[in-house]
């Protein structure tokens, strides 16, 4: 059994920075983990990462700018890396729904009510929130199965 070394990453919160300097240290931040994971793949140390999984809360607020920033910044990642856009796993977290958008504020209690609200019958419901993370996703070229339409 060969093994793969996955690089996990979460809370990124792109649309943050509420000013210059707020920018410009979270870049220099986030450019300083790019460099340090490259050099850690690149020791021949057995650590480089054969595909990249951010686990929630890409953006702040679910707004399209939150993904223009994270876009340009995976790019630099994945590139770094000698990655392509296919070895990139990105699940949406509460940080990414546009909470101007959200219908819902449901706290689910029993498992038949989970059944019910999450079922692909009520879908529908939880798509205008993620739009700007669903459509992100599309552009920067990773497959969606659900229509934002």
């Amino acid at each position: 059994m060969s093994k793969v070394n996955i690089l996990h990453l979460s809370d990124l919160h792109f649309g943050t920075e509420n000013g210059t300097t707020s920018m410009l240290r979270r870049e220099e931040r986030l450019n300083g983990l790019i460099q340090h994971i490259y050099y850690m793949s690149a020791s021949n140390s057995g650590l480089k990462p054969d595909i990249v999984v951010v686990s929630g809360d890409i953006g702040w607020s679910g707004q399209y700018s939150d993904y223009e920033i994270a876009g340009s910044w995976l790019d630099s990642l994945l590139t770094r890396l000698g990655l392509q856009k296919e070895d990139l796993l990105l699940c949406p977290g509460n940080h990414d729904i546009d909470r101007g958008t959200a219908e819902f504020s449901y706290h689910i209690r029993t498992a038949e009510e989970a059944k019910k609200h999450l079922s692909i019958e009520n879908i529908h419901y939880r798509i205008p929130p993620f739009k700007a993370f669903i459509d992100f996703c599309k552009e920067f070229g990773i497959c969606q199965p659900m229509s934002t339409s």
